[in-house]
């Protein structure tokens, strides 16, 4: 059961603290709700306590994991599907699986095709969105800033 202060991550939205958990009336109901405070955007989501598993939160992962997980970003891509749209909906999910190794594909892959000037404009939000994921899990691994962070991880 998640408590307080705890560092989760939440799929599509990034690492965070659990910071409260309150009762909530809404239609004459009273429900509890866990308070967490995501790093990226200073975003604060409520959670319904009966609703956490639909959110598929988990636990932060450890340094160990993270750092092999970064190494995933030093490879070269073995396949990267031509078609753009494919591709798109492809990096979505494996930002949205909440899985860091999956994440971290994600950056390798567009981190290739910018350096090679072969990635379309659009898909400049997907790398963004795979970046804080990222980061946001290594901010609260490594207790860093988020911009520290990000700078480790694009240092990669």
């Amino acid at each position: 059961m998640i408590k307080y202060s705890d560092k989760i991550f939440v799929p599509a939205y990034g690492a965070g603290v659990v910071v409260c958990s309150e009762d909530k009336k809404i239609n004459d109901k009273v429900q509890k709700y866990i308070c967490i405070s995501l790093l990226l955007d200073n975003m604060k989501m409520l959670i319904p306590e009966n609703k956490l598993i639909d959110y598929r939160i988990r636990s932060i992962v450890s340094e160990d994991i993270i750092n092999d997980a970064l190494k995933i970003i030093n490879n070269e891509p073995e396949y990267i599907e031509k078609k753009w749209g494919k591709r798109y909906r492809s990096n979505n999910e494996k930002i949205h699986s909440g899985d860091i190794f999956k994440e971290c594909e994600v950056a390798r892959d567009l981190y290739y095709l910018k350096k090679n000037e072969i990635m379309p404009p659009g898909e400049q939000k997907i790398l963004e969105k795979a970046e804080g994921m990222i980061a946001s899990e290594i901010s609260l691994v490594f207790s860093l800033s988020l911009k520290d962070s990000y700078d480790k991880l694009r240092k990669f």
